[in-house]
This record gives C-alpha cells, structure tokens and sequence, in this order.
C-alpha cells in the first residue's frame, strides 16, 4: 500500500517539474521576445 502512493507522488512530482521548467523556458522564449518587439 505505501508502494502505491509513493510511487504517484513521484510520478506526479516528476512531471509538474519538467512542465513548470518548460513553461518557464516558454515564457521567455526568443520567439515570444520577437513577436513582443514587432
């Protein structure tokens, strides 16, 4: 029982990071500086 719930907190944690550090990467992406400026 306690395999289960650790093993979704840490699949759960793993990709909250990698979108939290994709969207952040997205926000100040080149591209979207670009589109601002023109």
């Amino acid at each position: 029982m306690p395999i289960q719930p650790s093993v979704g907190e840490k699949s759960v944690v793993v990709p909250n990071l990698s979108c939290s550090a994709a969207h952040r990467e997205s926000q100040p992406s080149p591209a979207q500086n670009l589109n601002t400026g023109a």
